[in-house]
């Protein structure tokens, strides 16, 4: 099986933010995934709710959520792993830009 280790470089305007998330394996691949928001209203509801969307969706695409696995629909526990590490460093990268409120 492979554990990942996920190197995420958010995207605003110019600036990126560059977030390291490790985990301890024989495998280590690095994945590099940008998440843009220049185009979004944070101040609004559907801004921070579409920011949301758009964590979830890379942090799932980098993790692997939805891989098939002969035999089961269940993502494989690394994966699961990793997509909530990866969730949680995305929203505390991000969480000044909203006022905290899409830290996790």
């Amino acid at each position: 099986m492979t554990i990942r280790t996920l190197s995420l470089a958010l995207a605003a305007a110019s600036a990126l933010i560059t977030p390291a998330v490790a985990f301890a394996g024989e495998n280590q691949t690095t994945q590099r995934v940008r998440i843009a928001y220049k185009d979004l209203d944070l101040s609004s509801d559907a801004g921070q709710k579409e920011l949301d969307r758009r964590m979830d969706k890379a942090a799932r695409d980098a993790c692997g959520m939805d891989e098939k696995v002969t035999g089961s629909r269940i993502a494989t526990s690394e994966s699961r792993q990793c997509y909530s590490t990866t969730r949680t460093q995305i929203g505390q990268s991000l969480s000044h830009l909203t006022g905290n409120r899409t830290a996790g």
